[in-house]
């Protein structure tokens, strides 16, 4: 908590607007990944809690704290897909690579097999 209190009011409402608009543009891909679940299960915890407002400054604080709470769940969801991603992402390239040698392997024999031809 001592992070947001060093940013500051303006910088904590950019940070947070900014960890939702990841939050937003991911979404869709969410499914997509190990954390998938996860992430709608935190979705919907969040759409059934009621914004309710505040009248004094201390729940006004409690509020601000539930909402930085539910954020960094989501980041902590984020974060998870992001590691999930890039582990496919080794994976996908692995699998390149040895395509790339097999159609290398592939061109050479197609290479021999034409000089054998036109040896003839």
């Amino acid at each position: 908590m001592n992070f947001f209190r060093r940013l500051g009011p303006e910088e904590c409402r950019d940070w947070v607007e900014k960890g939702q608009g990841i939050i937003d543009a991911f979404g869709p891909h969410a499914a997509k990944s190990p954390a998938g679940t996860a992430h709608d299960n935190i979705q919907q915890r969040g759409n059934t809690r009621t914004e309710r407002t505040s009248n004094t400054k201390s729940s006004q604080d409690m509020d601000n704290i539930r909402k930085i709470g539910r954020l960094m769940e989501r980041i902590e969801v984020l974060e998870a897909e992001n590691r999930a991603l890039k582990k496919k992402n080794a994976e996908f390239e692995d699998k390149n690579r040895s395509l790339k040698r097999k159609n290398t392997e592939f061109e050479d024999k197609q290479a021999k097999m034409v000089k054998l031809l036109t040896d003839d």
